[in-house]
């Protein structure tokens, strides 16, 4: 984890405990008489019980949430590894953004090692580098296969000032560098590779991800008050790899005017080497040094195998980030920037279900899994 001026950090040490945990029982004894023995035993237990209600009261205990058994499809090897106990660290770090008005915001950031329980993770980081190692790349991607994915068509930016996503394997050096151009002018762009819609793994993580077990666990996590819960949907979710060159600039994730309450998650699922100074492919934040400074790249995240990465995306609009470029070195030394992102939304109660399904519509983008030939530059 980078560090930089403008922000803060503290940690919170969180355990995920299974919910059916196995139990032995037996009787504590001292000498011949079994009375005697539980005699003791019931002594010994209420100084306990005293001890640690003394102990509450002078060191409350750290926050606890219970990771309950998962949906049943959810462990597909119909092993308890993925009921493991799973302790990990929520590292919150403050920072001071900039606003699109020119102002500034305070923005909590949320650093979760180990997210994921290990062995899906493992699970599905080795099915991503199985793809990709396979992967035939054809023009439109095929269900089992990786798409370059741009917003230009290979001659400008896309529809909607670039906003609206093209998915397919045509024309991919002149896309390159249409992206590259594109960073340099200062516009939004972005150059990498997702998988399609329909792939089986990008469906595993959406079952796992808006599970109500996963909701529940990612509500605990950004503290959400009064009984505020997340919305059964996730508002998008897409796999991605970025590789030799490839890159995300500068964006805040805004989604319209409608102030819908959204948090952005991050996954991280990197495979091959381990990430050196040199490699890109960091998250980085924009920050605020003071009132007549100008904004600088401050405080960057590593990606980190089963890292996750929360932050808010909405009041009105969220922190300034960007993923760094992706160096060749990263590429020759082996490193693969697997991961995932999505977004949720807190479940609004004066929001009908076709009202929310037409904000988020509207304004995530247009993802064209099959660029059209308006979209491939042919008129």
């Amino acid at each position: 984890m980078g560090s930089g001026s403008g922000s803060k950090s503290r940690a919170r040490r969180v355990k995920i405990v299974p919910q059916s945990v196995e139990r032995t029982s037996g009787a504590v004894t001292t000498g011949d008489d079994p009375s005697k023995g539980r005699s003791w035993g019931v002594w010994v237990l209420a100084v306990a019980v005293a001890l640690v209600g003394l102990r509450r009261v002078f060191n409350p205990p750290t926050t606890v949430t219970k990771f309950a058994k998962p949906d049943a499809d959810a462990a597909t090897d119909g092993t308890r590894r993925y009921l493991d106990p799973v302790p990990h660290t929520i590292r919150s770090i403050h920072i001071t953004a900039p606003t699109r008005s020119g102002g500034s915001q305070d923005v909590e950031l949320l650093a979760v090692d180990d997210f994921l329980p290990v062995a899906l993770a493992e699970q599905w980081r080795d099915a991503l580098l199985e793809g990709w190692s396979h992967s035939e790349r054809d023009e439109e991607g095929g269900a089992g296969g990786w798409v370059f994915t741009s917003n230009n068509n290979g001659s400008g930016p896309s529809a909607g000032g670039g906003n609206a996503k093209i998915r397919g394997n045509h024309d991919i050096p002149k896309r390159q560098s249409v992206a590259n151009k594109m960073l340099k002018e200062g516009k939004f762009a972005y150059r990498k590779w997702e998988l399609p819609a329909g792939h089986p793994t990008l469906r595993d993580i959406h079952q796992h991800m808006e599970s109500k077990t996963t909701r529940d666990q990612v509500a605990r996590i950004l503290q959400l008050k009064g009984g505020k819960k997340l919305h059964d949907k996730a508002i998008e979710i897409f796999v991605t790899q970025y590789t030799n060159g490839d890159f995300l600039s500068m964006h805040d994730d805004a989604i319209g005017n409608d102030r819908l309450p959204t948090f952005a998650f991050v996954i991280s699922l990197t495979a091959g080497a381990p990430w050196v100074n040199g490699f890109g492919g960091q998250l980085e934040f924009l920050v605020s040094e003071g009132k007549n400074s100008q904004p600088s790249w401050g405080k960057g995240f590593v990606p980190k195998f089963n890292r996750a990465m929360f932050f808010r995306t909405s009041d009105p609009h969220g922190p300034f980030h960007r993923v760094t470029r992706v160096s060749e070195r990263a590429a020759q030394a082996g490193w693969l920037r697997f991961g995932f992102t999505g977004w949720y939304t807190e479940a609004v109660p004066d929001r009908t279900e076709d009202e929310l399904k037409e904000i988020i519509r509207k304004n995530v983008g247009v993802d064209l899994l099959y660029a059209t030939d308006e979209d491939r530059g042919k008129k």
